[in-house]
């Protein structure tokens, strides 16, 4: 009888020390709102040069986004470059369709995929006509349930992240949002 309760306090403690207990942390533990900003990189659709954002997120890692524009249809010449670029067409009369490559990096991870944006003369009327080739790499892991979605005012590459042979993951994302011509681009990585 007696080895029964020394059997019974061990599963207790060993109990304990695997499931834990649920004890608030205190203020130094709890992540600041510095910590909880989602870090972005707003891009003018009506400008041709590449922006690209380096920073640091809260576990130390590196992060770039980047936005390049591509390629530049406008209304009066759509039949002829759309006819002749696969993937790319123009249609809309009047206005400006541009793709653009939108990227996000860190040392170990890399999400990217195209947007198309048509920008007629009155900006507010600005909206994604397409979302297409996404893709990724991984050092150490590996991408699941990744799915690309758009409407006319956002873009969303989200997927899933599995670490070291499943030890490990969470959930990753790089998202565009249009506001007039202003594309706002948003990663978690």
């Amino acid at each position: 009888m007696k080895n029964w309760k020394w059997l019974g306090a061990f599963v207790v403690i060993l109990g304990l020390f695997i499931f834990g207990g649920y004890l608030n942390a205190s203020a130094a533990e709890l992540p600041s709102k510095e910590c909880e900003k989602e870090n972005v990189i707003t891009f003018d659709v009506a400008s041709n040069e590449m922006k690209e954002v380096n920073f640091t997120d809260k576990e130390g890692e590196e992060v770039t986004i980047t936005i390049e524009p591509l390629y530049e249809i406008s209304g009066d010449n759509a039949l002829s470059i759309a006819s002749l670029t696969p993937g790319h067409s123009h249609l809309f009369p009047y206005g400006t369709t541009k793709g653009f490559k939108i990227s996000g990096n860190t040392p170990y991870l890399g999400m990217s995929y195209y947007v198309d944006v048509y920008i007629p003369k009155d900006t507010s009327g600005s909206k994604f006509t397409n979302a297409y080739g996404k893709d990724h790499w991984v050092i150490g892991g590996y991408l699941y349930d990744h799915s690309l979605t758009y409407t006319n005012k956002a873009a969303s590459y989200d997927a899933n992240v599995s670490w070291v042979g499943g030890l490990g993951g969470s959930n990753v994302y790089l998202k565009a949002k249009l506001t007039d011509n202003k594309v706002t681009v948003s990663s978690r990585m």
